[in-house]
């Protein structure tokens, strides 16, 4: 097998991957959103209330935030990145500190609640195995949790 080969085959895969995926989390974003997001047995069946949720991100970006201080990161303060934002609970709370924030999401159905919800936040639907959609150098930070767990495979992690 050549390496072109090889390559074709592994993006194949990882498409084929994706695309389970993005359909896992329509589905639940239709059926659970939230909790989808943010696990907690008993927030089951529709359960979250919204104010509660979203200041769960607010807590989560205050220590966040503070610990990165502490550090001295980042140098600058201007733009953050949540990737696999949901329906933009840590994002939301970014922007508190980044005048400017952008969320990305596997999913269509998050993405266009997270813009209802948080309309001064920029949201995107990524459909690729990367974040070639922004700059590489764009973001000052760049935020993800309980993400990567999710993703087809190591190499998408690091690529």
């Amino acid at each position: 097998m050549q390496i072109t080969d090889f390559i074709s085959s592994f993006r194949g895969v990882l498409e084929t991957k994706l695309t389970g995926q993005r359909n896992d989390w329509e589905e639940l974003a239709a059926l659970d959103p939230l909790r989808a997001v943010l696990s907690d047995a008993e927030m089951r069946f529709n359960r979250w209330d919204y104010a509660r949720f979203f200041r769960t991100g607010g807590q989560e970006i205050g220590a966040l935030v503070a610990h990165a201080k502490q550090l001295g990161f980042p140098g600058q303060w201007h733009r953050a990145l949540d990737f696999g934002c949901g329906f933009g609970r840590l994002t939301r709370a970014l922007r508190a500190c980044f005048p400017e924030c952008h969320g990305v999401d596997i999913s269509s159905r998050m993405v266009r609640r997270a813009r209802e919800l948080a309309p001064e936040c920029d949201f995107h639907t990524n459909m690729e195995a990367n974040l070639q959609l922004f700059n590489g150098s764009y973001f000052d930070l760049v935020y993800s949790v309980i993400v990567l767990q999710h993703q087809p495979s190591r190499a998408v992690v690091f690529s």
